[in-house]
């Protein structure tokens, strides 16, 4: 009766659910299967603890890669930058390079039209040689033929002006006649002569205009320019362009290699940042479910304490009413069951309610027995 009072108000259930349904229902101390205890009390109990890795170790681990990606951020950022200084380089080179192309192409386009003017002028000047000679001669025969004809005028006409003495015969009349008649046609070819000479000298005038003003301060200009811009000089810009457009070109073949190294760099950064990344990433997995696993194993660890101070209440309560029912067994039996598991103790006590079944028979005649001595004794 002893041990049925002590653990005949503990319960075993199959799963946590029923035992707590059951412990709220009946106040009864509920055990499953698995070993977790629920209290009438209301207290939960049970479980198990692993032994994983220590939050500390982690996060250790998580501060060291924290720098390592900070420090590669830094890096990518300074090979941007570095990255970004060659591009401008390379775009101050290409824009120099077609800055003295284009002072290369007006320059010779220059020397081009140049050429070109100085050989139309040639070209005129000898047209204007050409016809000036054969102009002049003709102008000083026209004059000469002019001069004459007007001394011949001049006689004439004093001839006319003179008084007729006599008649004049017919052989003088027609003199006479034939000369007015010359007269008249030679003064006709005078009119005309001279308005070709006006004529001539009118474009003689032209053709020294043009030479004096154009043609003449076209050449001192072109000459001054061809003096300027002399065969050598041009040769020496020339070469001077081909040097420096070669340095260009090399510079530009530098910068392109120094490019390339760069580009290779900055790929390498970004794939080790990849990798540190993911790697980052695996570690905070491994981080988060160390977290839950360490919150687990704290609740895990609650269970256990609340358990383990169940047990000593229990112990206690055991050990209170073991007393009250008479003398302690001996010692070295409680330290023997005070290193006994709790499955070992509950094997101990089945056994022992095993034994004290085989005994039940003899109580109940003991308690018949004192029944009926009561009864005899009062009646």
């Amino acid at each position: 009766k002893a041990m049925r009072y002590i653990f005949g108000k503990t319960l075993i259930c199959r799963n946590l659910e029923i035992a707590t349904d059951m412990s709220k229902e009946y106040g009864l101390d509920c055990i499953t299967i698995d070993g977790d205890q629920v209290s009438s009390k209301g207290t939960l109990t049970g479980g198990y603890f692993k032994n994983m890795r220590s939050k500390l170790e982690i996060q250790k681990q998580r501060t060291e890669l924290m720098s390592q990606i900070k420090e590669s951020e830094d890096k990518l950022a300074e090979l941007r930058n570095q990255l970004k200084e060659t591009e401008d380089k390379i775009n101050q080179v290409v824009s120099e390079m077609q800055r003295t192309e284009m002072k290369n192409t007006k320059s010779k386009t220059n020397f081009d039209k140049l050429k070109a003017d100085i050989r139309l002028m040639k070209e005129e000047l000898l047209g204007i040689e050409r016809y000036r000679t054969p102009k002049e001669r003709s102008l000083a025969q026209c004059s000469s033929n002019l001069e004459a004809m007007q001394t011949t005028r001049s006689g004439l006409e004093s001839e006319l002006h003179q008084d007729l003495l006599a008649q004049l015969s017919v052989v003088d009349q027609l003199e006479m006649d034939k000369l007015n008649d010359d007269i008249r046609r030679l003064t006709q070819e005078n009119k005309s002569a001279f308005a070709t000479r006006m004529k001539l000298e009118a474009e003689k005038n032209k053709l020294e205009n043009l030479l004096t003003n154009n043609l003449i301060r076209r050449k001192d200009e072109l000459i001054q320019a061809l003096q300027e811009i002399s065969v050598e000089e041009r040769k020496r810009t020339l070469d001077n362009s081909r040097l420096e457009l070669a340095g260009i070109e090399k510079r530009i073949e530098q910068v392109n290699k120094d490019f390339k190294a760069m580009e290779k760099k900055v790929q390498e950064a970004v794939k080790r940042q990849k990798a540190e990344q993911e790697e980052l990433e695996k570690y905070r997995v491994k981080e988060k479910e160390a977290q839950e696993k360490l919150d687990s194993d704290s609740k895990d660890l609650t269970k256990v304490a609340a358990k383990q101070q169940i047990l000593r209440q229990k112990i206690d309560e055991c050990t209170t009413k073991i007393q009250e029912l008479g003398s302690m067994p001996q010692p070295e039996m409680i330290n023997k069951y005070m290193a006994y598991t709790s499955k070992n103790l509950f094997k101990e006590l089945e056994k022992a309610n095993g034994h004290l079944k085989k005994y039940s028979h003899v109580n109940k005649k003991a308690l018949d027995q004192f029944m009926s001595f009561s009864d005899q004794k009062e009646k």
